[in-house]
């Protein structure tokens, strides 16, 4: 007799949480080019990213900022994105799977769960799809700047655009 235990599977979306609700809208895109790591979960099987976590493999989103982890045997599994992929380098962290659905707090506290890595225990032929990752990009502040000439409060022929202005904060030049 042989036995036979199917393989299991990881995976899921790496995406741009616009709203940052922490959850993938209809409207908001995958992330393409993000590198997510999976460990076996060793160090202190916590489902923490931590020293003795041993690195398995990676991999990089796709178009859609899809990734997926398959031909896994039965293991405690630890998935992380990659806090230095380009992509993803200046945006801040959203949605992680261990908050169920709730946004990430902003800024960062310390000892939350949003810390861009979930734990993930695979059974003989189970997969989990539900370790999607959501980040927010930066915002930019701007508009144009120009001499009203006439004090009207409109953009006209007369107005002269300004160039490039640094932004300051309450009240202060």
């Amino acid at each position: 007799d042989y036995g036979f235990a199917p393989y299991g599977a990881i995976g899921d979306t790496v995406f741009w949480d616009a709203n940052a609700n922490g959850g993938q809208d209809w409207n908001e895109k995958g992330i393409p080019g993000v590198t997510v790591q999976l460990y076996y979960d060793t160090g202190l099987s916590n489902g923490v990213y931590d020293a003795g976590d041993i690195l398995i493999t990676s991999n990089v989103t796709d178009s859609a900022g899809h990734y997926l982890f398959g031909g896994l045997l039965a293991s405690n599994y630890l998935v992380r994105v990659d806090p230095a992929s380009s992509p993803i380098t200046n945006a801040v962290l959203r949605a992680d799977p261990q908050m169920d659905g709730e946004p990430c707090p902003y800024p960062p506290v310390p000892g939350a769960t949003c810390d861009g890595a979930t734990g993930v225990t695979i059974l003989p032929g189970t997969s989990f799809m539900g370790a999607d990752f959501g980040y927010q990009p930066l915002g930019v502040i701007g508009d144009l700047v120009w001499v009203d000439l006439d004090g009207d409060g409109r953009d006209e022929v007369l107005a002269t655009a300004l160039g490039s202005l640094p932004a300051c904060g309450g009240g202060e030049p």
